[in-house]
């Protein structure tokens, strides 16, 4: 059984309908049919990245793969200044309830939705660090104003109380985006590292959210996969573009007009060096 093959029957173990499946990946409907009924030979991987995470996504109201959201809770045992919170319906969550939690434990919050975030894997960070350093050479050497931070600083648009995100790699040209907290406007890119705990929210629920944010290039790096989906926002006419790059050719860096670009090869070459299983 090949990959669409294994799709198509867990979208019909789920009872799933093709409109429905279109509906929830924002793939279109023919492109949808056409896939699965064959006529497709090679469908773009972005496509099938979309699909595959809708099929294998966790029931409604599930916090995390594989868990349900009173199991979550409970095995986090938020402390007791955060009862409060463990009493209320889930969803209702602010970004004020969110810095009251144990600062020991990371969190992102979605639609009024907290979400722990994992240690990072050494891959994970490997990848990063990398991106970041090809992006601040550049920038050094172009002079520019712009800063490149992968330290968990989140991004909060003002008067927005139910949305807390943070992207592994931010680069933002405007110094006036930052309040001590937070990034309070979309910086101009954003980069996202898929891992087992997060892969759902970076490749559907947060592409939306980033271009409502403001943000102009969002990246998601699958290392598994080798390879990178690049989302272009053209905010002032609502529309976009997204392309599929891999590890094996450069990756241009469209908020500098395409005069940068990333060599992702030199990941392979680091994983390989340290001996690090992505």
């Amino acid at each position: 059984m090949n990959k669409i093959e294994e799709l198509n029957a867990i979208r019909k173990k789920r009872r799933m309908s093709y409109k429905e499946l279109a509906e929830r990946s924002g793939v279109p409907l023919g492109t949808i049919q056409k896939i699965f009924g064959g006529y497709t030979r090679s469908p773009r991987y972005d496509n099938l990245l979309a699909i595959e995470q809708v099929l294998t996504a966790p029931a409604e109201g599930t916090v995390l793969p594989g868990w349900s959201e009173d199991a979550f809770y409970e095995h986090m045992k938020l402390e007791e200044s955060a009862a409060p919170y463990q009493a209320g319906d889930r969803g209702e969550y602010t970004v004020d309830d969110l810095k009251k939690t144990d600062d020991a434990i990371r969190y992102e919050l979605m639609d009024g939705r907290l979400y722990a975030l994992a240690t990072p894997r050494v891959a994970h960070q490997l990848v990063v660090n990398e991106i970041r350093r090809q992006l601040e050479t550049f920038i050094t050497g172009q002079g520019g104003p712009c800063l490149v931070l992968d330290s968990g600083i989140a991004v909060n648009p003002e008067g927005n109380d139910r949305d807390w995100l943070i992207p592994d790699l931010m680069v933002a040209c405007d110094p006036g985006i930052f309040d001590e907290w937070a990034a309070r406007k979309g910086p101009d890119m954003v980069v996202e590292v898929l891992s087992r705990t997060t892969r759902l929210r970076d490749l559907y629920y947060k592409v939306g959210k980033y271009c409502d944010f403001g943000v102009r290039e969002y990246w998601i790096v699958d290392v598994a996969r080798e390879k990178v989906v690049v989302h272009v926002f053209n905010q002032e006419e609502d529309d976009g573009t997204s392309e599929t790059y891999t590890f094996s050719e450069p990756v241009p860096v469209a908020i500098f007009d395409g005069q940068a670009s990333i060599d992702l090869s030199r990941i392979r070459e680091l994983l390989d060096q340290w001996h690090v299983i992505p």
